[in-house]
């Protein structure tokens, strides 16, 4: 009896096409559960090797447009024996770490070179992830398991990679910071404008003549109340006195005596 059997590449993505269906039927793929990416992002997380092109795009452009985005790197391994288990200790480092935005993945590269990234155990990572992730593997041509469990994927183009145009995930990422910053800027601006109109219209109701002759009416009144009570105060004085010596001479009277 003989049989014709799958053998390298073949055997491969037949392995891929049955996890896929695997991940699929148990709902990893389902859009109801992708998370929005942030608005402004902070912190960045990146999984990736440290000598990887992504890395590289994403300080490079980090350093020229975004200097204040903070960029948490987790060396990891992307090929080879070992690689699977590098990336899921990278992600769930950077998940407990409490970064805004986690992008994960490397350059081009064979079906065996990008294989870690279809390993289930990087699915199920990436599906329990509760930071927003971005696959960033490989170019447009080059499609893993982890594009379709992330919230969204970003490969760059396989042209624009020769011309050395930076990763769209990079990109993505650094606007988010750029946004970031915009923002703080706006609301500083805004802040500042604030106070100052604030500041020049108390300066302008000291100023006012309305205020002006209403402090100066204040203080005459204030003024004549305080001439009245004098006054009175002596009058009642002079008063008294004056009754005290009445008395006093009623009572030396001689018709009193009489």
């Amino acid at each position: 009896m003989k049989s014709v059997r799958s053998d390298g590449l073949g055997e491969l993505y037949l392995l891929y096409e049955e996890l896929k269906r695997k991940l699929a039927e148990m709902g990893f793929f389902d859009p109801a559960y992708k998370r929005a990416l942030p608005r402004y992002a902070r912190r960045i997380g990146i999984v990736t090797a440290k000598t990887g092109a992504a890395v590289r795009d994403i300080i490079q452009i980090a350093r020229r447009r975004n200097p204040y985005a903070e960029l948490w790197l987790y060396p990891a391994k992307v090929q080879g024996e070992g690689a699977a288990e590098s990336i899921v200790r990278g992600i769930r480092t950077l998940d407990r770490r409490g970064v805004d935005l986690m992008i994960v993945g490397r350059g081009g590269g064979s079906l065996e070179d990008l294989w870690c990234f279809n390993d289930e155990r990087v699915a199920r990572a990436a599906y329990a992830c509760e930071t927003p992730l971005i696959s960033a593997v490989g170019h447009e041509s080059d499609v893993t398991l982890l594009d379709f469990v992330a919230d969204l994927r970003a490969a760059t183009p396989s042209a624009a990679a020769e011309r050395g145009v930076p990763n769209l995930a990079a990109q993505l990422a650094l606007i988010a910071g750029l946004r970031q910053q915009l923002s703080r800027g706006l609301r500083e601006k805004v802040g500042d404008l604030r106070a100052r109109a604030r500041g020049a219209g108390f300066r302008l109701r000291l100023n006012a003549p309305e205020e002006l002759l209403s402090a100066r009416q204040q203080r005459t009144l204030a003024l004549r109340q305080g001439l009245e009570a004098g006054l009175n105060k002596k009058i009642q004085a002079r008063r008294a006195a004056f009754q005290l010596l009445a008395a006093r001479l009623r009572a030396a009277s001689p018709l009193n005596r009489l």
